[in-house]
């Protein structure tokens, strides 16, 4: 077993492999599995990952990635040391080479409430009413629940308690977390779930495959792909002109929530952070005028 291979077991889950194998390709330009094997793991040194590193930058990756890279180099590096690839003097020097800081513009943004509305009209307009209610009630658990999408695609039937109003998500990590169902997301789930009775189609998950026709083929989960392609196939028939990303409802719904003045501590609950700067770490909200409106309690003070 090589360490790439060792890696890729610890992880625990498949975005994180895929992840994993998408900057294998990228550092290494690992075409198969096959490249993995017959790679020579002593290159894999201090010095090999700094000049890697650079290069990223020069292409313009923000720090955030490069760290993320630089975080799974050193996770195989580690495996490289467990299989006597590496020495152990040359894995503590890659375990101590630092994050890179600096600040760049924030990703994503926060979907407004018209084009919200946008996008539940388009599915609601949907002349498919079968892919229209499947792809609302992924805009529902997205927008008012704050999944992510894979989340959304291995949602289990069972994880979803309407008697005790809540849901079972299974997250980073493997980690299962309860919040409440959101009740805006209600009709939407009960849509999609009546559409699936219609048609006589039951099954462990919350979603399956649909034909083009609107027949559904199964409830045996989806991919994290899936709910990508639904979202932008949605997007790209509303009037929504900005850019915007799945991962552009969970920070709407963590905008929102702040914009309310709801505990930042309740927020990274429902988020389901380890830590609630990274809840804070998703506020899209305009701060030009909340700042502009502070600044000027000066006034207040100085009487000029």
């Amino acid at each position: 077993m090589n360490p790439l291979e060792l890696y890729l077991l610890s992880l625990n889950s498949e975005n994180s492999r895929r992840q994993t194998k998408s900057v294998c390709k990228a550092i290494f330009g690992f075409s198969d599995e096959k490249s993995a094997k017959k790679f020579n793991w002593k290159q894999l040194t201090h010095h090999f990952i700094i000049k890697k590193m650079g290069e990223l930058e020069a292409k313009g990756l923000t720090y955030r990635t490069i760290n993320a890279y630089l975080s799974i180099l050193k996770g195989i590096a580690r495996q490289c040391w467990n299989l006597g690839k590496i020495t152990s003097v040359a894995f503590m020097h890659i375990d101590h080479i630092p994050n890179r800081k600096g600040f760049r513009e924030v990703a994503g943004r926060k979907l407004e409430h018209a084009e919200v509305e946008a996008l539940f009209s388009v599915c609601a307009n949907d002349r498919n009413k079968t892919r229209g209610a499947r792809s609302a009630a992924m805009l529902a658990l997205g927008i008012f629940m704050g999944l992510r999408r894979e989340e959304i695609a291995k949602l289990k039937r069972d994880d979803l308690d309407f008697d005790s109003g809540t849901c079972k998500v299974t997250g980073k990590g493997n980690k299962q977390v309860r919040i409440p169902i959101a009740s805006l997301a209600v009709p939407y789930l009960e849509a999609w779930f009546n559409q699936c009775r219609e048609q006589g189609v039951y099954g462990r998950y919350v979603f399956g495959s649909i034909h083009s026709s609107g027949k559904i083929f199964h409830l045996s989960g989806i991919r994290g792909e899936a709910v990508r392609y639904s979202y932008k196939r949605v997007v790209s028939q509303s009037n929504i002109k900005n850019k915007t990303t799945p991962h552009d409802m969970r920070r709407t719904l963590i905008t929102n929530l702040l914009d309310q003045n709801i505990s930042p501590r309740v927020v990274q609950a429902i988020a389901r952070h380890s830590k609630v700067d990274t809840t804070l770490g998703y506020d899209r909200g305009d701060m030009s005028a909340s700042m502009q409106q502070a600044i000027n309690v000066m006034s207040n003070v100085y009487r000029l």
